[in-house]
């Protein structure tokens, strides 16, 4: 069974008809090209989710808009262990499973999530309501939440919006792939040295070059936002574990290239799971 990184994509409400070129169709492109076994669903497709997902040794996540917003914090619930990621893009109140209104227009996201990425409009007007509900973490679970609160018609799963998500998943990939190595290596160095200098070496200078590259990334956002300013949104960062590349600012056209990325996502192993 392949490792590679697996992401469900949820559609919202008519999917696929009401879905726009721009929107998952694109994040699903992206996603593929970087190595990632991606599949679509309908927002309802609750099973064939479960059994896409249910089994995956490798990197696993579920990202939605609209009504797959709600489905994708909600069905993380029905897998065994851990799920690496939750992502939505301006989250129905309309609950998937419950069928009917969400109460205080709070998503609680499903307690095995070890970070979850929603971006929501509060503003009624901007999507006549349908967007203007967010993600909460399950009290005492250990989930790294992050709010982006962004205006934009709805699903707004396009341009900058998904510019973040992407970037959000992607390093969460590379992190995930970088402790699955570390954690290789020091099974090694715990059973001895049956595979010689050579291996443990080679395993170093993966880890010491996927942190390289990571700090390039941290470096290079750092350093466009301060030649251009950052934009007004409001953001919660989770405090530790896998962050929002750009941390506490956002700025429009200034992103990690898809580029940089490149492969990250095939055979990224598996992050040591946090317990739910």
């Amino acid at each position: 069974m392949s490792n590679a990184a697996r992401i469900a994509l949820i559609g919202g409400q008519g999917w696929p008809l009401t879905e726009t070129a721009a929107g998952l169709p694109t994040l699903q492109q992206r996603l593929s090209a970087q190595g990632v076994e991606v599949q679509t669903f309908a927002h309802d497709a609750r099973q064939a989710i479960h059994d896409w997902l249910h089994g995956h040794s490798g990197f696993r996540a579920l990202i939605g808009d609209s009504l797959g917003a709600g489905a994708a914090a909600l069905y993380s619930g029905d897998l065994d262990g851990a799920v690496d990621f939750a992502g939505g893009f301006q989250p129905s109140a309309w609950d998937p499973i419950g069928q009917g209104p969400i109460a205080n227009r709070e998503i609680v996201v499903a307690k095995n999530v070890q970070v979850a990425h929603c971006i929501w409009d509060p503003v009624f007007l901007d999507t006549r309501g349908l967007g203007n509900t967010h993600y909460v973490v399950t009290p005492g679970a250990k989930t790294k939440l992050t709010l982006t609160q962004h205006s934009g018609p709805h699903p707004d799963d396009w341009g900058y919006s998904q510019d973040l998500m992407f970037d959000h998943v992607m390093l969460c990939i590379k992190q995930a792939g970088a402790n699955g190595q570390a954690n290789g290596q020091a099974s090694g160095q715990a059973s001895g040295q049956a595979y010689g200098p050579v291996s443990g070496q080679a395993s170093g200078d993966l880890i010491a070059a996927t942190k390289q590259l990571l700090d390039g990334l941290q470096n290079r956002r750092r350093s466009n936002t301060n030649a251009s300013g950052a934009c007004k949104r409001s953001h919660k960062h989770p405090a530790a574990g896998c962050e929002h590349p750009a941390k506490a600012q956002h700025q429009r056209g200034s992103r990690v290239s898809d580029a940089d990325f490149d492969g990250a996502a095939a055979g990224s192993g598996r992050a040591a799971a946090e317990d739910p």
